[in-house]
């Protein structure tokens, strides 16, 4: 974006140095530019910085936290985020720098929250659904420490409590 925006400021330089008779090809110009800075949102800054740190260290599940952040803030579409979370879940546990558990937690909640704002067809699965077959998934993982598979199932009873299912909370 930097590179692009330097290139468009030395071009008009150099058509302000060429052309100093015509004002309004320079006008048009200065437009262009300023709305090109006008539209750079701080949310993309933020979205390339991540890119560059998990590129950096694609283990770091502080960084893919703050990545889901960013696209909740973003108000993106659940498909991109869901998307987002099945690429960092690609984490090595054994590798991960921080509580890979966090990410999974973090995925079936994100399921349980659109649960409450879905309409469900009868064909497929619910949002509820797929947050217990993350967390049945999450535990068969193996972590690094008993303290992330425990903090998968002290996650997964509350989750079927919040839904009103004890008996599956129970199991």
């Amino acid at each position: 974006y930097n590179s692009y925006l330097k290139f468009e400021r030395s071009l008009l330089t150099i058509e302000h140095d060429i052309n100093l008779e015509n004002a309004e090809e320079l006008k048009a110009s200065d437009n262009k530019i300023q709305a090109l800075q006008d539209r750079k949102p701080a949310e993309a800054t933020a979205n390339l910085l991540s890119d560059v740190v998990l590129a950096e260290n694609p283990n770091d599940v502080k960084e893919w936290m703050k990545r889901i952040a960013i696209l909740q803030a973003q108000d993106e579409d659940s498909g991109i985020i869901a998307q987002t979370y099945l690429s960092d879940l690609d984490i090595d546990p054994a590798n991960a720098f921080g509580q890979f558990s966090q990410l999974w937690v973090s995925f079936a909640r994100f399921y349980e929250d659109l649960d409450s704002l879905a309409d469900q067809d009868e064909e497929s699965e619910g949002p509820l659904e797929n947050a217990n077959l993350i967390l049945h998934k999450a535990a068969q993982i193996p972590f690094k420490t008993v303290d992330e598979i425990a903090e998968i199932y002290i996650s997964w009873a509350p989750m079927h409590c919040r839904q009103g299912n004890l008996t599956s909370a129970i199991e």
